[in-house]
C-alpha cells in the first residue's frame, strides 16, 4: 500500500540502531528496488517477489515503515540532523547539543556508517537543492526536537531523561520528524575544527555533566551552578609589616 502511494520507502527495525538493518524500497517502471547500505542491491519484477524475500530476512521482526523524502544532501548523499534533548538540573527538557551528519551514502547518515558530521548553520548553507525560499533555522529545528520530547515524554509510559531526535529537511524547507532513539549514543567523534585553529582544553562533557545534574535533581539535592568569580578591579592596598 505504501509503494503505491511512495515511489520510496524506507524499512527500519523497530528496536534497531546505528543503521542497520534499514532497507530501501523503490517503485520503478520495471518492478522494484531493494537496496541496503554497503552498496547491495536486488530487483524485483512484482510485488508479490519483494514480499516474499522481505518475509525471509525479516524474520518475523516489527519493522517501521516510512516514506522517502527528498530531503537536502550533497552529492546524493542524505544529510539529518542529531539533537540531543536532555533533562537539566531543574528537570526540564533542554537542548545539550546538535550536529548535521552527511551520509557516506543514499541510506543512511549515521556516524558508525561513516558519515561525516558539520554544523547544523554550515549544513543549511551548503547542502541542498532548495526548491523554496523557505529554510529552517538551527533555533526552529531546536524548538521542534524540544516540542516532540515533551509531548513523546507525555505520551510514552516510563521515565525518560534523553532523546536523540533525528530530523530531516526537505527541499521545500519542510522539518520532519525521522526517528527518536531513548538511548542515543554518544560518540567521541566531534566536528572537525578549521585548519589553524587549536584544539580547546579538555573538559567534562556536557551530555554527561547533564545527566549528572538531571540524577542530582531527581534524587533530591540539585546541583547549583557554581558562581562565576568577581571580576576586580583594582589593587588592594595592605600595610607592611616592618621587622624591630
Amino acid at each position: 500500500m505504501m509503494l503505491s502511494t511512495y515511489r520510496t520507502v524506507y524499512a527500519k527495525p523497530a528496536n534497531g540502531s546505528m543503521g542497520r538493518g534499514i532497507i530501501r524500497l523503490r517503485r520503478t517502471q520495471e518492478g522494484y528496488q531493494l537496496a541496503r547500505p554497503g552498496g547491495f542491491g536486488k530487483t524485483f519484477s512484482s510485488i508479490t517477489g519483494l514480499h516474499q524475500y522481505l518475509h525471509k530476512q525479516t524474520k518475523g521482526k516489527p519493522y517501521l515503515l516510512q516514506q522517502g523524502l527528498p530531503l537536502i544532501g550533497m552529492h546524493g548523499r542524505p544529510t539529518d540532523f542529531r539533537v540531543l534533548v536532555q533533562k537539566n538540573r531543574a528537570g526540564e527538557w533542554a537542548v545539550t547539543s546538535m550536529v548535521a551528519r552527511l551520509g557516506l551514502n543514499r541510506i543512511v547518515s549515521n556516524i558508525s556508517r561513516g558519515g561525516q558530521m558539520m554544523t547544523p548553520l554550515q549544513a543549511l548553507r551548503v547542502c541542498g537543492p532548495w526548491a523554496s525560499s523557505v529554510r529552517p533555522s538551527p533555533a526552529t529545528l531546536k524548538e521542534v526536537a524540544l516540542k516532540l520530547s515533551v509531548l513523546l515524554e507525555e505520551a510514552l509510559p516510563g521515565h525518560y531523561a534523553e532523546f536523540g531526535v533525528d530530523l530531516g529537511v526537505d527541499v521545500r524547507g519542510q522539518v520532519w520528524l525521522l526517528e527518536v532513539n531513548s538511548k542515543p549514543s554518544k560518540t567521541a567523534n566531534t566536528i572537525p575544527l578549521p585548519e589553524g585553529v587549536e584544539e580547546p582544553p579538555r573538559r567534562a562533557r556536557p551530555s554527561v555533566v547533564r545527566m549528572l545534574e538531571y540524577s542530582s535533581y531527581i534524587s533530591g539535592f540539585p546541583r547549583t551552578a557554581k558562581p562565576k568569580p568577581r571580576a576586580t578591579t583594582g589593587k588592594s592596598k595592605g600595610k607592611k609589616n616592618r621587622r624591630r
